[in-house]
């Protein structure tokens, strides 16, 4: 996998959960991060990367951001762009700069722009609460908005990288930005001309392997992915991707998932092993995107996905297996079979379309609608 890459891609939280608890976070949770990244940029010695998007985890507490749009930094993005600086990334002076002020950053690398976003203070947990309802926190959206103009107008395309993702998650069913910041996000990615420039957005948080659909998403938009993680502590198979995408159109081609399994030996170390291919793993998406004659995976086809994984066959039961990585899971019991009595198979069909229902971006209350 190093052999081929261009460039790792890291979608945040460096640090374990309760920073708070450990004994002198201020000192240990920048440590961790430098350490996290020397420990992955030694084993792809020479790759490019594109680290700093900031988890809930990476600050004094859990889903700690001081929102400081009035000031021309911030100490915490200054404190974590030091680090990352130090340790050879983020080394560019622009991207530094971008980055101590709101921790957000344009990177051009592989071939690809990557316009990397903040997304802990949108979370519903952010604190300090009080600081809770700024419209724009940090300008953020007013600098996506230019970025994809820009992009739109010079026919490039981006990827947008950020760790919460837009929208619910999919063990509740609850919000995990506030409303007021879906819409705003949504404003932007489903506008019909700045949309068209998103040819992918990647994120991470949930600790499973899912996608997302916009609810009216632009012609040409790119898929919505949301990758599991390396740690099991939420009862999954450590995992990470390797992506296949096409440099000249920035388009996103498909993905091989590679896993270790747990629990291991102490002191054993994880034996990582190819997991699936997307395009072979789920025959309706990539019919629908190999048919267009276009290359690259886009929404539409993720809808085609989504409309098969309904029917509880094949395909559902692959995406049940690979929801947590190969980890038994509640996804697993819902699979259809042609011995489910009338009842159960209406149980079933239920329970799969409230979880389809969840992977579009909304607010809790228009998922509750």
């Amino acid at each position: 996998a190093a052999a081929a890459a261009e460039f790792v891609l890291f979608t945040g939280d460096f640090v374990r959960h309760e920073a708070d608890e450990m004994a002198n976070p201020g000192v240990s949770v920048p440590a961790i991060i430098g350490n996290v990244t020397d420990i992955i940029t030694s084993h792809l010695p020479g790759m490019a990367t594109a680290f700093g998007v900031l988890g809930n985890d990476d600050n004094l507490e859990g889903y700690l951001t001081v929102i400081t749009t009035d000031q021309p930094t911030n100490p915490w993005f200054v404190k974590a762009g030091a680090v990352l600086s130090s340790h050879g990334v983020m080394t560019q002076d622009d991207v530094l700069r971008s980055y101590e002020y709101g921790s957000y950053f344009k990177l051009e690398v592989g071939g690809l722009t990557l316009l990397n976003i903040a997304t802990v203070m949108y979370s519903v947990l952010h604190v300090p609460v009080s600081q809770n309802g700024e419209p724009d926190p940090f300008g953020q959206f007013a600098w996506l908005r230019q970025e994809l103009a820009e992009a739109a107008a010079s026919n490039r395309s981006v990827w947008i990288v950020g760790h919460i993702p837009p929208g619910l998650e999919s063990y509740g069913f609850t919000e995990l930005w506030q409303p007021m910041y879906v819409k705003a996000y949504l404003d932007i990615v489903q506008d019909p001309v700045l949309g068209t420039a998103v040819a992918a957005q990647l994120f991470g948080h949930n600790h499973k392997d899912e996608f997302r659909l916009l609810p009216t998403a632009p012609e040409g938009a790119g898929p919505i992915l949301v990758s599991s993680s390396i740690s099991p502590i939420y009862l999954n198979n450590p995992s990470f991707k390797l992506v296949e995408y096409c440099p000249s159109t920035g388009r996103l081609l498909s993905f091989k998932v590679f896993y270790a399994e747990f629990p291991v030996e102490q002191g054993a170390v994880p034996q990582w092993r190819f997991g699936y291919d997307l395009l072979d793993a789920y025959p309706s998406l990539r019919n629908s995107s190999g048919g267009r004659g276009q290359p690259g995976v886009r929404q539409i086809d993720v809808e085609a996905l989504a409309r098969t994984l309904a029917e509880g066959l094949e395909e559902w039961a692959t995406y049940a297996d690979w929801y947590a990585t190969q980890w038994p899971n509640a996804l697993e019991d819902l699979a259809a079979f042609a011995e489910d009595s009338p009842a159960e198979a209406e149980y079933k069909a239920a329970r799969r379309a409230q979880y389809l229902c969840s992977l579009t971006v909304s607010d809790q209350a228009s998922f509750e609608a």
